[in-house]
């Protein structure tokens, strides 16, 4: 869509209150779709075809370069949040998909069990957070899916949680 023609289209953009205003309808309509999915786990995980990251990885800003990688890492379950941890990032996926964005829930994990290397971007569906029964800081594998969250930030659409035996 040419947005330009779009502009001139609507009614009189003279203000600047309603300049900015269509400026942001325009880029949310031109980013947004193209911003995040929110795919479905898979029925059948195949272990092998996980890479294996840490926790420290994914949290850096360099964690982008693994948008698109199935990944498996050893954590320490904290927490189901109450609570949208990228709530600003997440507006632009909201554009894209509102129906489905609503219904993840978001997890936190620790890298060890001193609790340091944090994150709090583990996206779950309702059913995922239904069955997730562990108690703080035990030992789990994640395996998921690293998902763009807006330009920069990205978040683990998690694929499987399970329970790693304790050393």
């Amino acid at each position: 869509m040419n947005y330009a023609a779009a502009i001139i289209l609507l009614p009189d953009f003279r203000s600047p209150r309603k300049r900015l205003w269509a400026l942001g309808l325009i880029l949310l309509l031109a980013f947004a779709p193209g911003c995040g999915t929110i795919g479905p786990v898979p029925k059948v995980l195949q272990a092998e075809q996980y890479t294996e990251v840490s926790v420290s990885q994914l949290a850096q800003p360099a964690a982008a370069g693994l948008r698109g990688r199935l990944v498996k890492f050893p954590a320490f379950f904290w927490e189901v949040l109450s609570y949208d941890p990228a709530f600003l990032s997440n507006l632009t996926l909201l554009a894209a998909h509102p129906v489905q964005w609503w219904s993840l829930g978001w997890a936190a994990v620790y890298e060890s069990p001193q609790m340091q290397g944090h994150y709090d971007r583990l996206a779950l569906d309702q059913e995922q957070l239904r069955r997730l029964k562990f108690k703080r800081l035990a030992p789990v594998m994640v395996y998921g899916e690293v998902t763009p969250m807006g330009p920069v930030v990205t978040y683990v659409r998690v694929h499987r949680m399970e329970e790693q035996a304790s050393d």
